[in-house]
């Protein structure tokens, strides 16, 4: 099976200290793109969790997923639905999560 991959942006919000540090060689709180692979089909939403540690992903391979954000690592998958997951939200402390699909 193919796997498709995703590159999404870890984006913080820039403060005056983080140019400071940028500028001392700090490289903490500069962008720098997120490979995610496991996905087999097109992905329809990425979402990041309150604190900005997880991502959640869905696509048209009806198996959303759960990734460490600074690594892309797959934490796992949410299992159950049968058509394209387009949508997903996730709550203020990451214990639950609400999918939004195509099932019949």
């Amino acid at each position: 099976l193919k796997s498709r991959s995703l590159c999404a942006r870890h984006c913080r919000k820039e403060n005056p200290a983080s140019k400071f540090s940028q500028r001392a060689g700090n490289n903490r709180d500069t962008m720098r793109p997120i490979l995610l692979k496991g996905h087999e089909r097109s992905i329809t939403r990425v979402k990041y969790n309150y604190d900005g540690d997880l991502l959640f992903t869905c696509s048209k391979d009806a198996i959303p997923c759960l990734w460490f954000a600074e690594t892309g690592e797959r934490i796992g998958t949410y299992n159950g639905h049968q058509g394209t997951v387009w949508d997903l939200d996730v709550n203020r402390f990451s214990t639950r999560v609400i999918t939004a699909s195509a099932d019949a």
